[in-house]
């Protein structure tokens, strides 16, 4: 190694740091690599040639070819060199997880492509995750470089990923888009369904106001009628009137309409009309109301007054003449 200059000993760690696979205990293993994988991992073909002559020179790497494609492959001359050799050891240890992750693409990738790429293949969620943090932090430290197919993979998945979680976004923000519309719409509901119960509630008032006016205008009609049937009734049965405009003042007074003039004097011309005697046993004949709450009669020489207040004869009429209201 000391005989390799700088960029080959960078080279030459990079080739045998891919010809080690760290189990899963973490022990390193020997991994036997295609030469042509070897040349595009490292991006210097040239300088991966000349490393590999050295090595394979100093005893460290065999070169054998591929059973199935004849390919030339590459590795380490044996497993003691994994152990014994101290700075392989060193930089293992080192790059221990990131070749784990390496190996994990590098096997996802040929299952993905046996698959004829299919999408199921591809990595996803937290695995995916790291094998991007991988990629970035291994393209940094400039330890190697990923073959076209497991390019294709990574990308490929990533790719995917992106587009699933742009769909994901759109479907959330269409759907908020949507719940704000509903809400507009409830909004929008919710207030025409106030206006309308706002204009039932008038329509019913005023219904019922109409209503109770179309009742009290009936009352009235009836009242008057009963008044005009009151009035008719004065020559031939003012008794008649006389319950006739008192019915008349009842309906009002129960509807709660205004009393009819009309109806009140229906009432005082009835009364006034009728022929009804009123008497007063032990008091005389025909009696009357005085205005002062007095019975007034016109009967016998020795009537008089009547207290109804006291209930006896408050003053008897001068002999041979009839007592009237005063």
């Amino acid at each position: 190694m000391g005989a390799l200059g700088a960029e080959e000993q960078s080279v030459a760690r990079r080739v045998l740091l891919q010809l080690i696979h760290p189990d899963a205990s973490g022990a390193a293993t020997r991994r036997r690599v295609l030469q042509e994988e070897l040349e595009v991992r490292t991006g210097n073909p040239a300088t991966t040639r000349a490393v590999l002559t050295a090595l394979g020179n100093a005893r460290l790497v065999t070169f054998d070819r591929d059973p199935a494609t004849r390919a030339p492959t590459v590795e380490v001359a044996h497993e003691a060199l994994l152990t014994e050799w101290s700075l392989l050891r060193q930089w293992a240890d080192a790059a221990r997880e990131d070749l784990r992750t390496e190996h994990r693409l590098i096997t996802a990738a040929r299952d993905w492509e046996g698959a004829n790429r299919d999408p199921s293949f591809l990595a996803t969620g937290a695995r995916l995750d790291a094998l991007e943090r991988w990629s970035a932090r291994w393209a940094l430290s400039g330890d190697g470089a990923m073959t076209p197919l497991e390019r294709a993979y990574l990308d490929t998945s990533l790719l995917t990923r992106d587009v699933a979680r742009s769909q994901d976004q759109h479907r959330r923000e269409h759907e908020l888009l949507l719940e704000r519309r509903s809400v507009r719409r409830l909004r929008v509901a919710a207030l025409v369904l106030a206006v309308a119960v706002a204009g039932m509630t008038a329509l019913t008032a005023y219904g019922a106001s109409q209503r109770d006016r179309a009742e009290r205008e009936s009352v009235l009609a009836q009242s008057r009628a009963l008044a005009a049937g009151s009035a008719a009734s004065l020559v031939d049965d003012p008794e008649r009137g006389v319950l006739l405009a008192l019915e008349a003042l009842r309906m009002t007074s129960e509807a709660g309409a205004p009393v009819l003039p009309e109806a009140e004097e229906a009432l005082h011309t009835a009364v006034a009309a009728s022929r009804v005697q009123r008497t007063l046993p032990g008091v005389g004949g025909a009696l009357d109301w005085s205005a002062r709450g007095q019975l007034v009669t016109e009967g016998p020489e020795d009537s008089g007054w009547w207290s109804s207040a006291a209930g006896q004869t408050a003053r008897s009429s001068p002999a041979g003449r009839a007592m009237t209201p005063t």
